[in-house]
């Protein structure tokens, strides 16, 4: 996957990024359709997680969401200056994007005031000049270029023996997951009640 931003001589700018899934070689029309296809589930999945922070510090941190004619969604959390929460899949997955798509994406990031994003690009985006067209408008590739997804198949996942007990948690437990959460990943306090709405929402597990 490659990522775009906008390059650091431009002092007081936005930086963005364009992540690229890098790949030994072209992928098959198959593999193509497989990774849009889990591109297109990490974009519904973390939609949904803005879509269930909660409106006081949704406002304060000015997280939203911004689904696009042809299908990127672009993430936008300004107030949280990472590039996790500031992004966007999916761009030239389901349909061929043209250059009014990549402005309204390069569009949505600046007008929100973050000063840095990333564009996700995966081998199955469309056209092959969408790269270029981003590095036009300023955008950069980083020093981490790669953006790792895991897949397996639909069968039976194979037995492991271990003293772990593996659990569903319900919202009894949200507090705890959220605790967990903030300290593995140094996120501060004030987001518990976010990871806390993720615990026993439809299709969250």
């Amino acid at each position: 996957v490659r990522a775009v931003g906008l390059s650091q001589r431009d002092p007081g700018v936005a930086r963005a990024r364009i992540l690229f899934r890098a790949m030994s070689h072209s992928p098959s029309d198959a593999d193509a359709a497989l990774i849009r296809r889990l591109d297109r589930i990490e974009a519904d999945v973390f939609a949904d997680v803005f879509d269930a922070c909660p409106p006081a510090l949704a406002q304060g941190l000015g997280v939203r969401v911004v689904r696009h004619d042809g299908g990127a969604v672009s993430l936008l959390a300004p107030r949280l200056p990472t590039s996790f929460f500031n992004r966007t899949l999916c761009l030239g997955n389901d349909r061929p994007a043209s250059e009014a798509d990549v402005d309204a994406v390069v569009d949505a990031h600046a007008s929100s005031g973050v000063p840095e994003y990333w564009v996700h690009l995966g081998p199955g985006a469309r056209p092959a000049e969408l790269g270029a067209w981003l590095e036009a408008r300023g955008l950069a590739i980083p020093q981490r270029r790669a953006w790792a997804k895991v897949h397996r198949g639909p069968g039976d996942v194979p037995h492991v023996p271990t003293s772990l007990r593996v659990a569903e948690i319900g919202p009894e437990q949200a507090s705890a997951f959220a605790r967990v959460v903030l300290a593995a990943f140094g996120m501060p306090p004030p987001m518990a009640p976010w990871i806390e709405a993720l615990v026993g929402r439809t299709g969250n597990r």
